[in-house]
């Protein structure tokens, strides 16, 4: 009874997908949209971009794209659950960062936005401004010579002690990952137990592996274990 009913479901999912992805194409068919591709229903292009990043050349999946869709070097896709276009070069970024909340919004993937919630990054419009322009006063350069400078001097003087000195070989990225870390942890959560910060530091590389992965709450997945994270003590 299973042998048969597997294929079964297996053919009304195939089915459900394509007529959902049929129905997309034709209310999108009178839009003028930029060349490119939405790839699969969903799941969108995001493989091919996980795995571009995977490879250790996320610019891989962009290059591509520019290449195969020539110029203006502008491309639609569809990532992580979000459909968009993606604008290139020196005119796409002035384009974007010249127009915010003008012509363009800041926008966030669905994942960023499901693990981080409400917050400064994932606002926008007159709250987003209201609140960077309330931060200022504490990440301003007076803010950081008054109380940011010795707390700094102070961590990488231990920093260099314990990691660097009389080492025959350092490996530069991971350790300025975890001085960075440290030294976030240390301004704004005024955490010095090295132990605990430890700790913090090994749920918050849990944290970021799930960001840029498909939403999917399921257990053994990226994004579920990232999520996870959030809650952990």
């Amino acid at each position: 009874m299973i042998q048969f009913l597997t294929p079964v479901l297996l053919f009304i999912v195939l089915y459900i997908f394509w007529n959902v992805y049929k129905t997309q194409k034709t209310g999108r068919s009178k839009i003028n949209l930029p060349p490119g591709s939405f790839g699969w229903p969903f799941l969108g292009e995001t493989l091919a971009f996980i795995r571009a990043n995977w490879d250790g050349v996320p610019e891989r999946f962009v290059q591509e794209r520019v290449e195969k869709y020539g110029s203006p070097p502008v491309f639609k896709t569809s990532l992580l659950g979000d459909r968009m276009a993606v604008l290139c070069g020196h005119a796409g970024n002035k384009f974007l960062f010249g127009n915010e909340n003008k012509l363009v919004a800041v926008w966030r993937p669905l994942p960023v936005r499901k693990l981080f919630g409400r917050c400064l990054i994932t606002i926008r419009g007159g709250e987003a401004k209201w609140m960077r322009k309330m931060l200022l006063s504490y990440l301003g350069p007076e803010a950081f010579a008054t109380h940011y400078a010795a707390t700094m001097d102070a961590v990488t003087r231990r920093h260099i002690a314990v990691h660097w000195q009389g080492k025959e070989e350092v490996n530069v990225f991971q350790t300025v990952k975890l001085y960075a870390f440290e030294l976030a942890c240390r301004l704004f959560l005024s955490l010095e137990e090295p132990d605990h910060i430890a700790k913090l530091a090994s749920l918050f590389n849990i944290f970021m592996k799930g960001i840029i992965e498909l939403p999917i709450n399921f257990p053994g997945t990226r994004f579920y274990s990232s999520k996870k994270s959030c809650s952990s003590h």
